[in-house]
């Protein structure tokens, strides 16, 4: 009888972690898209992005998450002289906080975290196997950095597909060229355009 119990008992107890552990699986989103990326730096150029980004909610009104982003920009300085195109890599910790709970679901947020700030090199043209290779080239105008930024954000959400606009606050970098003093904006709005995979219907708990 007593072996019975345990027996019971534990298969009680795996029952009500598998029910909880589905419960929060059912919560869980991940959210994958991409987008444009608008330097605000004189001279630089606008380019592309993509991201991740799972989240949580702690609320049916409030989110929580982080997310991983990566823009491909070209970064100029103030004399009006544009350099290669750069991958910045950002890793950020976020809310998002709805207006409503009609559709679209619209929402309003902030993140911060890192922001990778790559180097700045003098060659021009665009090759893919620098990216891959790591092999900056050029000669050096600024150097790679890990910086501290942030970020507000808006943006709406219909059935499971998400767009959003935000600026991503990020300090400039120090220009190490030869007989020039200055430094360079990182700064960037980002565009963005995904959808939220493992979803549920907007409204539902």
């Amino acid at each position: 009888m007593a072996m019975k119990m345990k027996i019971g008992l534990a298969s009680l107890a795996i029952l009500i972690a598998l029910a909880a552990h589905a419960q929060v699986f059912e919560k869980f989103r991940l959210g994958v898209g991409g987008g444009l990326a608008i330097p605000t730096g004189l001279a630089s150029g606008p380019g592309v992005l993509m991201y991740l980004e799972p989240s949580y909610p702690v609320s049916n009104a409030l989110r929580v998450g982080i997310r991983a982003e990566w823009a491909l920009v070209t970064i100029g300085l103030p004399d009006g002289e544009r350099y290669r195109a750069s991958l910045f890599g950002t890793y950020t910790a976020n809310i998002k906080y709805y207006l409503n709970n009609g559709k679209p679901r619209v929402f309003a947020g902030a993140g911060l975290g890192f922001y990778y700030v790559p180097g700045i090199h003098t060659r021009s043209s665009f090759d893919i196997l620098w990216l891959l290779a790591g092999d900056m080239g050029g000669d050096g105008i600024t150097a790679a950095e890990t910086k501290f930024g942030y970020y507000p954000r808006v943006g709406l959400e219909f059935e499971r597909f998400v767009f959003s606009v935000d600026y991503n606050f990020i300090p400039s970098a120090p220009v190490i060229k030869p007989g020039y003093e200055g430094s360079t904006k990182n700064s960037y709005f980002g565009l963005h355009i995904g959808v939220n995979l493992f979803a549920k219907k907007p409204g539902e708990k």
